[in-house]
């Protein structure tokens, strides 16, 4: 199972290898917070470190990788790339761009009928967003998911239950039975997973929305970068067992059963392992 989802797209990349020279851009296939897969005209070693450039995004995306693989295909070569330890923050950052860009291709799409490249989206969003506050704000990825957390805070002497609403490696959105203003901190709990992180994260309350008889609460951690990469690594994992048991079994779960069963998957993974 993979760790982290693929966000597919076309936008331009430059690969350097050792002993390769910088080739001209090549459209990437998909990224991902932990690596890429994009075609090239030379072929690179299993184990090789190369540099990936991708310029189409702002800031530019400089970083050093490792190929995992390297399969012919025709006269090409396609290659899977994984990021080297330390630019999460970073490549979170480039993933949420390549998101929007994407979404940009469809909107001009569906609204002017113009079909796109990656490059030529990539340069119409920048020079149309890339200036914006709002851009820099939201530079992660929010997750929508509905996996159980507990939440605790100050002014409530037990903890009670909710749901994420999204998830990014800034914050969080959930509900709560009763207000809590902007300002106060809280912890919240992911379920525990056989085999995986269980640590209270904590975050301030940035806003309180009512809803109905509930209220809405967007929270921002305070945490480091690298943990929340771990956190993002079990929540993806879960979404991702979420989506193979549906494509699979034609079975919807609900983020409680699919913590269940991902949890039992693992701890069967987990006794074969050991016993075999």
């Amino acid at each position: 199972m993979r760790t982290f989802r693929r966000y597919s797209t076309d936008i331009p990349i430059k690969i350097l290898g050792k002993d390769v020279a910088l080739e001209p851009s090549r459209p990437l296939h998909n990224v991902s917070y932990g690596g890429l897969a994009c075609h090239s005209k030379a072929a690179f070693k299993s184990g090789e470190l190369v540099s990936i450039i991708i310029s189409h995004v702002e800031p530019p995306f400089e970083a050093t990788g490792v190929v995992v693989w390297c399969d012919a295909k025709g006269d090409e070569y396609e290659l899977g790339i994984q990021f080297n330890e330390g630019r999460e923050a970073f490549a979170a950052r480039m993933v949420a761009q390549v998101c929007q860009i994407e979404k940009y291709k469809r909107h001009v799409l569906e609204t002017e009928g113009r079909n796109l490249s990656g490059d030529e989206a990539a340069v119409e969003w920048i020079e149309k967003n890339a200036h914006q506050q709002e851009v820099h704000e939201r530079a992660y990825i929010q997750h929508p998911i509905d996996i159980p957390i507990e939440i605790s805070h100050a002014q409530q002497p037990a903890s009670f239950s909710s749901k994420l609403h999204d998830f990014s490696l800034e914050g969080a959105r959930f509900e709560s039975a009763s207000e809590i203003k902007p300002g106060e901190y809280v912890q919240i709990q992911l379920p525990h997973i056989e085999g995986q992180l269980e640590k209270m994260v904590e975050g301030i309350v940035m806003w309180c929305c009512q809803k109905k008889n509930k209220y809405e609460i967007g929270v921002k951690f305070r945490d480091d970068e690298a943990f929340f990469m771990t956190m993002l690594k079990q929540i993806e994992q879960i979404e991702s067992f979420k989506d193979e048991v549906e494509r699979r079994d034609g079975r919807v779960l609900t983020g409680k059963e699919a913590v269940a069963e991902f949890s039992a998957y693992l701890a069967k993974s987990n006794l074969k392992d050991a016993s075999g």
